[in-house]
């Protein structure tokens, strides 16, 4: 890599970092501001809105990294092209083509970052946050444990490996206890469907009924269940999109199509962070034309155009989004499209570019 290469990758991840970090802190401050209004409900406190806002940053970071990749490399770019040292690069017979390529291997390692962040940290954090909020405001008492939860009903002690979409449990197991605290019965369900009414429908159960020293086992299709733990208690502990890694996505999105459910929100979270790259990509590609077009303009023109670019494709992505599920269109087609029409659309201005 040469050292002109080297300089101009330095200098844009420089660039993504600094605008990322920016933007970072006024969504998040946003996001406060809106968190504040849930303040005293239950058990939810100022520190509780401070701490949930703060582990939500890495989720946020992830829908703003084309924003950033735009924005960042517009700043790098106008930087360099302030000092000449564009002028320089090209004055060495660097084609517009051949530093767009150098653009995106610091677009590269960005997305890269961000790829690991969306495996390996943004959904812990987001989980523990989506579930101290919930606990705090509704009090529930309940117990989380991975993607399902754990919880008490009287003298029964209920877990749930899985929770579903549609108010579907998966592999329910229920402990009943006499008054003594000795084990009296066993009920495991395949699945299990909590209802309008609150009522438990369990499928595939098996029950193990302890008298004495015998096990006596009994096999049902289906068995109703009663329980406090009504269809708004397993609405607020459904982990939302945000909360799965990547892998947990892809595996999640697996396991609803077996079950022949399909939920288009958990494809499209799935979709966007695969179709980061691309997006990523287009975002920091449109920069380098825009850029140059603006040569002669001050920063503050360059930066404020930039956010209007940006802000619009930040919404074509997110309304796009929405508009997509409401109309039955691929979760696929809805995620890619956005990166895809800003990818035309700068490939065209580079062919502009002298």
């Amino acid at each position: 890599m040469k050292i002109h290469e080297r300089y101009t990758i330095g200098r844009m991840l420089h660039g993504f970092l600094l605008v990322l970090f920016v933007l970072a802190v006024l969504f998040s401050l946003t996001s406060l501001l809106d968190e504040l209004k849930d303040v005293g409900q239950g058990r939810y406190a100022w520190p509780d809105a401070f701490l949930f806002v703060a582990q939500t940053v890495p989720h946020r970071i992830l829908d703003l990294v084309p924003l950033a990749a735009l924005l960042g490399g517009i700043l790098a770019l106008g930087t360099m092209g302030d000092a000449n040292e564009l002028v320089a690069i090209r004055a060495m017979g660097v084609s517009a083509w051949r530093f767009a390529l150098t653009a995106l291997k610091a677009g590269a390692v960005f997305t890269l970052g961000a790829l690991l962040v969306a495996e390996f940290v943004a959904p812990p954090l987001q989980k523990s946050a989506d579930t101290r909020r919930t606990m705090a405001i509704h009090d529930t008492g309940a117990l989380r444990v991975e993607r399902g939860f754990w919880f008490r009903d009287g003298n029964r002690f209920v877990k749930v490996a899985q929770v579903l979409p549609g108010r579907r449990l998966a592999d329910v197991v229920i402990y009943e206890f006499d008054e003594e605290g000795r084990l009296r019965q066993r009920t495991r369900a395949s699945e299990a469907v909590v209802e309008d009414s609150g009522r438990w429908l369990l499928q595939g159960v098996r029950r193990e009924i302890l008298a004495g020293d015998e096990i006596r086992f009994v096999d049902e299709e289906t068995a109703p269940w009663e329980s406090s733990f009504g269809p708004a208690f397993v609405d607020l502990t459904l982990l939302a999109p945000e909360s799965l890694s990547i892998s947990d996505l892809f595996l999640y999105v697996q396991s609803m199509r077996e079950r022949g459910q399909v939920d288009e929100s958990y494809r499209l979270r799935l979709w966007r962070l695969l179709g980061l790259p691309l997006s990523t990509g287009a975002m920091l590609l449109l920069a380098i034309p825009f850029t140059f077009a603006l040569g002669g303009s001050s920063s503050g023109l360059r930066m404020a155009l930039g956010c209007m670019v940006g802000a619009a494709g930040y919404a074509l992505d997110r309304i796009g989004g929405h508009i997509g599920m409401l109309g039955g269109v691929s979760a696929v087609l809805t995620a890619l499209a956005p990166g895809a029409i800003i990818l035309v659309v700068a490939a065209i201005l580079m062919r502009r570019v002298r």
